[in-house]
């Protein structure tokens, strides 16, 4: 996903950073409420598949504190918070981390996004991929998988238009170019 990158990418410039799923990082927020970097850090373990002495998460948020470092911290899902309690747990815990001085990332997919953290320093937004991205992606896939007939199939269905709404977002073209692999792609 892009947050993963993003850490991938803050990792790569040299910075510590964490990536946790919201839903995880509100859970562990709900346990240790007092603790939103430990509870961060559990979540960045669980998103990684790794499980994490509790001795050892104190020592590395002992270690950035006493050199003065402040991961980036990505909260992923802010839509896939289930609850309000969920969504109550989170909120006070991203805002006790930047009180901290950890710079937070939140994510949302924009279906129902409405600004709902004012107090964010900005709010952006990813902007759909116009025509020639979506050609360069569909054309990658086709290549890679060598499916001549999936790419007669989706060109035909983007012919007729009326996907553009779908294809401008990169995850449901990969799905349109995997459903091309099986099937005739629906238009309606």
């Amino acid at each position: 996903t892009l947050a993963e990158g993003l850490m991938l990418a803050a990792l790569a410039d040299g910075r510590d950073a964490l990536y946790c799923r919201l839903e995880d990082f509100a859970r562990e927020c709900a346990s240790s409420p007092e603790d939103s970097i430990g509870a961060a850090i559990d979540a960045h373990a669980q998103a990684v598949g790794h499980r994490l002495e509790r001795s050892s998460r104190d020592q590395l948020v002992e270690s950035w504190r006493g050199n003065g470092g402040r991961p980036l911290v990505i909260l992923d899902g802010l839509d896939e918070l289930a609850t309000a309690q969920e969504y109550s747990h989170a909120r006070q815990a991203a805002a006790g981390l930047a009180a901290e001085g950890h710079p937070v990332l939140i994510t949302s997919r924009i279906a129902g996004y409405s600004s709902p953290w004012n107090s964010a320093d900005r709010h952006f937004a990813v902007a759909p991929l116009g025509e020639e991205s979506r050609s360069e992606f569909a054309e990658a896939w086709f290549t890679a998988t060598e499916d001549e007939v999936a790419r007669h199939r989706y060109l035909v269905a983007t012919e007729k238009g009326g996907l553009d709404d779908v294809l401008g977002n990169p995850l449901t073209l990969g799905f349109v170019c995997m459903v091309a692999q099986y099937e005739e792609i629906p238009v309606s």
